[in-house]
């Protein structure tokens, strides 16, 4: 593939992506977006239980040294409140975008997580770094969504985890 025509994948990759799935979820500590949970009586949340590998990155926030799980994935949650789900792209979509392009098994489009997974491209939620939040003193009931029977991080019970945001299912 050409460097031009590389460059125009990139490009179009850049600008339709974050028209489907324009969000990217600070899920705290967690190793994978797929180990997000949240189950309590009547409530079986797993958000991003499809969550492929390529739509989610681990950040890092050195000045609050935040490291949260990223997971890119639609505004709204499908399902109900009680088993909501928020459908992430599918990694035949993503796993390509940050292959090399010179791979043997099939080129790559060439992005890095690091340049794709920012602001300049998606919004985050909630909208500072949990790690921020804690800092500037924000408080409010979306806070990281942590993975913790019943509950998510500051004790919010499972039935008031957003069916993301503002989705009343």
């Amino acid at each position: 593939m050409t460097t031009w025509r590389r460059a125009a994948k990139q490009t179009i990759y850049e600008r339709l992506i974050p028209k489907r799935w324009p969000v990217l979820y600070d899920l705290g500590g967690i190793p994978n977006a797929r180990d997000w949970y949240c189950e309590g009586p009547f409530v079986d949340k797993n958000l991003f239980n499809d969550e492929p590998d390529s739509a989610q990155t681990q950040q890092r926030f050195e000045r609050t040294n935040w490291n949260p799980r990223i997971a890119l994935a639609e505004v709204h949650a499908s399902g109900t409140v009680r088993a909501a789900r928020i459908l992430g792209p599918p990694a035949s979509l993503m796993d390509p975008l940050f292959r090399d392009p010179k791979d043997p098994a099939g080129g790559g489009i060439g992005l890095t997580k690091l340049e794709f997974f920012s602001p300049r491209l998606f919004r985050y939620f909630p909208r500072e770094p949990s790690g921020d939040r804690a800092i500037l003193g924000i408080t409010d009931e979306y806070q990281t969504l942590a993975p913790s029977p019943g509950y998510i991080s500051g004790g919010i019970p499972c039935s008031q985890v957003p069916d993301p945001p503002g989705n009343s299912g």
